[in-house]
């Protein structure tokens, strides 16, 4: 029976078709008594899993653009196993405790894989990077199974879990990339050859560049190089020659 079955219902058979009202395989002289209807039998819902997110834990502080761990724990509150064996939990940050969909922030989701007996929990440790540039009180919530993927007969009240204090956010100090050389060889190159370009970038601010959101790596940046006519870069004039894509993360120095 459908987990969601609940109160009378009846079993209908049909005699050579998919159903009554569908093209019958074999052609019969007589379609009406194909179709018989049993006694009414009342059916009753199977006890069900009620998912509560019972803690949340975050750092007290935290940066921007920088990655943090935050912990929490999902009970199994109803009187029965979950039927399910994965969904999905999701991890918010919010100026408020009250997850908003204007104003929330999803850091990611997260798969739960195993079934839930009623009275037993899991705990997930997963690390979210924070956006870039983002400061100021923020609570981190968790709603779990954020797919409707658990039947819970509508008893998803406790579905949303939010840490008891606020996390502090700083603003990181942003990097600052700086061309500090370049050197074109050979000094002199015939036209449809090719030119060798050495050059550095510094970081001269007073951060490390971002780490990319949910991915705990740095973000990749592009750098471009042009041909020019001039000393001066003139877009009426420069020619794009090619880019290079550095896999590192440039620290202040």
């Amino acid at each position: 029976m459908p987990l969601t079955a609940a109160g009378p219902w009846y079993v209908y058979v049909v005699a050579n078709g998919l159903g009554f009202h569908h093209t019958p395989k074999l052609m019969e002289s007589d379609r009406t008594n194909s179709l018989l209807v049993s006694a009414p039998f009342n059916v009753q819902l199977t006890p069900w899993p009620v998912l509560d997110v019972a803690s949340v834990i975050a750092p007290s502080q935290a940066f921007s653009g920088q990655p943090l761990t935050v912990n929490w724990t999902v009970s199994n509150d109803g009187t029965g196993p979950t039927a399910a064996t994965t969904w999905t939990d999701e991890v918010f940050m919010s100026p408020t405790a009250t997850l908003n969909s204007s104003t929330a922030i999803s850091l990611g989701e997260f798969t739960h894989s195993g079934a839930l007996p009623a009275g037993n929990s899991y705990t997930q440790s997963q690390s979210v990077t924070l956006p870039v540039g983002v400061s100021g009180s923020y609570y981190f919530i968790v709603q779990t199974d954020v797919n409707g993927q658990v039947f819970q007969n509508g008893d998803t009240a406790g579905n949303i879990g939010v840490e008891a204090s606020a996390t502090n956010v700083n603003l990181t100090p942003p990097p600052d990339l700086t061309a500090s050389s370049v050197i074109a060889s050979p000094t002199s190159v015939l036209a449809g050859h090719t030119l060798n370009v050495t050059y550095t970038v510094a970081n001269a601010g007073a951060g490390v560049t971002q780490m990319a959101a949910g991915a705990g790596v740095p973000v990749a940046w592009t750098d471009s190089f042009y041909l020019s006519p001039t000393p001066t870069l003139n877009p009426s004039t420069e020619i794009a020659i090619g880019t290079s894509t550095p896999h590192r993360c440039a620290r202040r120095r």
